[in-house]
């Protein structure tokens, strides 16, 4: 990577992401941008002294990484997840990491996060930093719903020798004919056979779509469940710091009712997240 951006807001959640941009850019040697959005829509004066107090924080921050990382900071005017996806375009940037959102129960519930919104628009992978800092990546989990794998386990790749040496695969699905043959009083072992026929049907079309560094490097894992709720259980189960989905958000009525496996993980999961946008086509 050439250039890697980090957007805070200056909070403990902001220091973790910072930490985390610092040690991939340190050993890709990208260049790191520093980034802070200010609110324009206030007083004149108040967004001016707002300005100035964030160039003195970036300034303090890159200070003190500076014999580690080279560095530059901007200040972005307006409102936070626009004002950063502009910046971020603009700088051409490759990466974007960014702390954990405030959590809120019922103020997620009535409106996205702003972490959201950027991983729902942001062009390059989103990096949701949660853990400290500590140590690299070692294990990673894939979130797989169709042919995606190629796709993020080569945005892995842009980490260099920060990026975990052990992945694993994670395709959780429904067999939604389970729960009919279920309902229809058909014997168990007929609907452990149906289950059985389904996962070694998908594994098969997974597996095909692999390309064959991924196919050596990727461990695949089935599951009949729910994405979200499966992928939190396996990472934990596989000790994994990383968890990485693509972008699947749906629009409108039925995305505010059914959300979305990267929204979910966003609200809910404890890993670090990276969030690749699927390529058209």
């Amino acid at each position: 990577m050439r250039r890697i951006a980090v957007a805070t807001d200056f909070s403990e959640r902001g220091s973790i992401a910072i930490e985390r941009a610092v040690a991939i850019s340190e050993v890709t040697g990208a260049e790191l941008l520093y980034l802070h959005a200010v609110d324009d829509d206030r007083p004149v004066h108040m967004v001016a002294a707002a300005t100035e107090q964030a160039r003195e924080q970036l300034l303090q921050e890159r200070q003190a990484h500076g014999d580690r990382v080279r560095s530059l900071q901007e200040i972005a005017l307006g409102d936070t997840h626009r004002a950063i996806l502009t910046a971020v375009t603009h700088a051409g940037a490759e990466l974007l990491v960014v702390g954990d959102h405030r959590r809120s129960a019922i103020r997620d519930m009535f409106r996205d996060t702003t972490v959201e919104r950027l991983a729902r628009l942001v062009q390059i992978p989103l990096l949701l930093a949660r853990l400290p800092a500590t140590r690299p990546y070692s294990r990673a989990l894939v979130g797989l719903e169709s042919d995606e794998a190629n796709e993020l386990v080569g945005a892995l790749e842009l980490l260099g020798k920060a990026a975990p040496s052990s992945l694993t695969g994670l395709h959780a699905f429904n067999a939604t004919g389970a729960g009919m043959l279920g309902s229809a009083s058909v014997p168990e072992a007929s609907i452990d056979a149906y289950r059985a026929d389904v996962m070694n049907s998908t594994r098969s079309r997974l597996v095909a779509s692999f390309a064959p560094a991924v196919r050596s490097r990727l461990r695949l894992r089935l599951e009949d469940a729910d994405p979200a709720p499966a992928l939190m259980k396996a990472a934990e189960e596989e000790n994994c710091e990383l968890t990485v989905v693509s972008t699947h958000a749906r629009r409108g009525i039925m995305r505010a009712i059914l959300g979305s496996v990267s929204a979910d993980l966003i609200r809910r999961g404890t890993t670090d997240l990276l969030v690749v946008p699927r390529t058209p086509g």
